[in-house]
């Protein structure tokens, strides 16, 4: 077992099993063009102070070359002068021979088959088509958003845009691709401006006092049912990581939630609750909340969870136009 392997090496500082709601997560485009996703199965320090994702399979099914690809590249794009990241695939068959209990050592009798790993991939990851996108000179990006809004945005929103669009206008002419790459680029830019809002408009109202944050974020909910506030708990404990920790959960669904709170809920709370509904009744009569709502459920259907296939033009075109126009709407809503 590898968890008794990663006990007994005496060059490992620390590990821990990658798993649950806070489990590393690693993006990559499926064999069959659908954006999926692969949880490692350890993270590991070792004495050197290096950090490894370590994944003990058997070939079991024809995405794994598409993995390890993925997580290859983001430990490269992760590491630093500093701290090195590496991505160590151990296969069953190997593991089993190895004697020694060193890492290093099953590091270096890995690589081979990590190299012949790579070389077997079933077709490399859709890119954007370089020779077609060139920034500033996307060809029918009107339909999606008008110039003047365009260039309102940040650079880095206004380019994740148009790889979008761009990668929209390549996978149409494509058969039998599935559409939900085209919304990867702007994964970043919806939750940067969801947490940017969230924290423009509730950060002023956090107490700056230690035991004052905890009854902020830890209200009386009084007699609410048991079901009620296990729910408003957790998305307290999302916004206290968000707005104190920086590492909060879905900024977007925590976007809706906020937004869905002050229009819909009558509940009587305090706390962070309370903020919630004086910061965010400024959007009551408009529009945002349908915005995000819409953008939310596409996300979970299409993108994330992948629930229905995405290969309808029509219905990416409408989605690609609802997200523009979310982003552009959130991002202004705060500046």
């Amino acid at each position: 077992m590898m968890t008794t392997f990663l006990n007994r090496a005496p060059d490992i500082q620390a590990f821990c099993k990658n798993g649950g709601p806070q489990a590393l997560r690693i993006d990559y485009l499926s064999n069959s063009g659908r954006l999926s996703f692969y949880t490692p199965d350890f993270i590991v320090k070792t004495l050197r102070d290096h950090y490894l994702l370590v994944e003990t399979k058997g070939r079991e099914d024809v995405d794994v070359p598409l993995k390890a690809t993925a997580a290859a590249s983001w430990c490269k794009s992760a590491s630093t002068t500093k701290i090195k990241w590496e991505y160590l695939y151990v296969p069953q068959t190997i593991f089993g021979s190895v004697t020694s209990n060193r890492i290093d050592d099953l590091i270096r009798t890995c690589k081979p088959s990590f190299a012949e790993l790579l070389k077997e991939r079933i077709k490399p990851q859709l890119s954007l088509p370089l020779g077609e996108y060139i920034e500033g000179k996307v060809t029918g990006i009107e339909e999606f958003i008008n110039s003047t809004q365009l260039n309102k945005l940040p650079s880095r929103y206004k380019k994740s845009i148009e790889q979008a669009v761009t990668l929209f206008q390549f996978t149409e002419k494509k058969e039998g691709m599935s559409f939900a790459p085209v919304f990867t680029p702007l994964l970043g830019p919806l939750d940067e401006s969801a947490k940017g809002l969230i924290n423009d408009l509730l950060l002023p109202l956090v107490p700056s006092i230690p035991a004052k944050q905890k009854d902020f974020f830890e209200p009386y909910y009084g007699n609410l049912k048991k079901t009620d506030v296990e729910w408003l708990s957790r998305y307290a404990s999302n916004l206290r990581r968000t707005l104190i920790f920086k590492n909060g959960l879905w900024p977007a669904g925590l976007l809706l939630f906020c937004l869905d709170f002050c229009k819909n809920n009558k509940q009587d709370v305090g706390g962070v609750f309370d903020a919630i509904k004086q910061s965010f009744s400024k959007f009551k009569g408009t529009d945002l909340y349908d915005t995000v709502k819409v953008m939310t459920d596409f996300r979970n259907n299409y993108i994330a969870h992948q629930e229905k296939e995405l290969t309808d033009i029509s219905a990416t075109r409408e989605g690609l136009i609802s997200w523009i126009t979310g982003i552009y709407k959130i991002y202004f809503a705060h500046h």
